[in-house]
């Protein structure tokens, strides 16, 4: 039931980001903003990998990530959507894992095409990636980085860490 509740919710989403591309071709949007906040940790779980019908449970990487835009038009008007995506697993935490998985893992894919089209049809871009502090988001970053510079100069990223990361860091240096 869960599964039905989500791909209903899903579906209805790609539906209204399809309807925003469809408003943003007659009335041109001056910024997308898009806030990507990830996480991926090792968690114990039940696994069917490989699509057999046999699940395995072991340790595997799942990322869970959140996502908001923001599309502001040149008259004041703004609309602000949290987006639902649901948690993937990974087959490793590297970088080039991540990245697929944010861009073409097949529950976001969907997405991240009608969010490209969108992003398309809007004066200016702004990505705000948000991510703890390990090595291969770091990587990650520098790959998007150095692939946007050389595609498109109206779309700027930002990189932040993430606030609740930062504060437990804090946290455990003060305890100790």
């Amino acid at each position: 039931m869960t599964t039905l509740v989500g791909q209903v919710f899903m579906n209805q989403q790609m539906i209204i980001l399809a309807k925003l591309v469809a408003m943003a071709s007659t009335v041109r949007p001056a910024v997308l903003v898009r806030q990507i906040k990830w996480d991926e940790t090792q968690l114990l779980c039940s696994v069917d990998a490989d699509k057999s019908g046999h699940r395995v449970q072991s340790t595997w990487q799942v990322m869970a990530v959140r996502e908001k835009i923001v599309l502001a038009f040149s008259n004041g008007q703004s609309i602000v959507l949290r987006l639902v995506m649901p948690p993937v697993v990974l087959l490793a935490s590297g970088a080039h894992h991540i990245y697929y998985a944010l861009r073409y893992h097949p529950v976001f894919v969907s997405t991240n095409r009608l969010l490209d089209l969108l992003a398309k049809l809007c004066e200016r871009r702004i990505c705000i990636w948000e991510s703890d502090g390990a090595y291969s988001n770091e990587r990650l970053m520098a790959h998007v980085f150095r692939k946007t510079k050389s595609e498109n100069p109206r779309h700027l990223n930002l990189h932040c860490r993430c606030q609740n990361h930062q504060t437990q860091l804090v946290n455990v240096a003060l305890l100790a």
